[in-house]
């Protein structure tokens, strides 16, 4: 055979194979439509991650027995499948695809993402047996609301800290290496009261950074290996591309965030990982505060932009 026709007969066959085993590689993900397959190990179920949520939610099997799904990862952020005999994907990083096998009774199973928080913001499913009586959906659960109940405050919890209201000194300098390590811990957020926070170097709320305008701010973020879950931080300060700097880091890794100061003001800045609400509400928010070089005129004005923004800026403070 010609060398050049034999060479492209090779190509042709290890793209052949790739194409077949690239659903099942773990490092990439799986291209067939969501709902589609048989359960088997050869033709899983596909169930689609995104962030935040599964497609489809409700899956049904002819027959009770063992069960595969596949689970292709389409969103930013780990996501996995998990049920409640252990039987789980293991943590599934995005573009990838995770499988897990599960006996599935005539009574039909619950399935969830376990990456902590995901599950109560929606990532949950069912998967049911034709014929059988389907589940009644939960109208009650965990969450609070009208009714709820605050539990009594533990007389043992560690003393709990008031942190002075007064802006911290300015940090010395003109380039500022600064460390923000996440901490997934519990801490007392009220006399009796402590709870599972995630927090930036940890306190709840995080550390007030202040410097002058026109000074570098470079933030080393670090998510510490022994974290269960990924982690990001967005200060609404800078003038980044969200997509590099803000996006987030899994546990184990690290990142640089630096931009400069180019306004005086004070901005707020918080984890921004989905669900971003539940990153802030947990313990993740914290604020900024550039400071004018010299004295200038400070605005009375309020729109509604810095008030959704968590912003107060300083009109009249050109960059030094």
């Amino acid at each position: 055979m010609h060398a050049s026709r034999r060479l492209q007969a090779i190509t042709t066959t290890v793209f052949a194979v790739a194409v077949a085993m690239a659903p099942w590689m773990g490092s990439t993900m799986l291209a067939a439509e969501p709902g589609s397959g048989t359960g088997t190990e050869a033709d899983p179920i596909v169930v689609r991650a995104f962030d935040l949520g599964f497609e489809p939610t409700k899956i049904e099997v002819a027959a009770a027995g063992p069960v595969t799904l596949a689970m292709p990862n389409e969103g930013a952020i780990q996501h996995d499948i998990t049920f409640a005999g252990g039987e789980t994907t293991g943590p599934v990083d995005p573009a990838a695809t995770g499988t897990v096998t599960v006996d599935v009774p005539a009574a039909g199973l619950d399935f969830w993402c376990a990456i902590p928080g995901h599950k109560e913001a929606g990532m949950v499913g069912h998967v049911s047996v034709a014929g059988a009586p389907q589940p009644t959906p939960d109208a009650g659960g965990d969450q609070g609301g009208p009714g709820a109940v605050l539990p009594d405050p533990d007389p043992n919890a560690p003393a709990y800290t008031l942190f002075p209201a007064e802006a911290p000194a300015l940090l010395p300098g003109e380039v500022h290496d600064y460390a923000l390590v996440i901490q997934e811990k519990t801490v007392t957020v009220a006399p009796g009261y402590v709870i599972a926070t995630w927090t930036f170097n940890g306190t709840v709320p995080g550390p007030t950074i202040r410097v002058k305008v026109g000074d570098t701010i470079r933030v080393h973020l670090v998510n510490p290996a022994s974290n269960q879950l990924a982690h990001s931080v967005d200060f609404h300060a800078s003038q980044v591309a969200w997509n590099d700097e803000m996006t987030s880091i899994n546990p184990g890794e690290e990142k640089i965030y630096e931009w400069q100061a180019d306004y005086a003001g004070v901005w707020m800045y918080h984890c921004g990982t989905a669900p971003a609400l539940h990153h802030i509400a947990n313990g993740m928010t914290a604020w900024s505060s550039w400071s004018p070089r010299t004295a200038c005129r400070r605005s009375t004005a309020s729109s509604p932009w810095s008030r959704a923004s968590g912003t107060s800026a300083v009109r009249g403070c050109p960059p030094a």
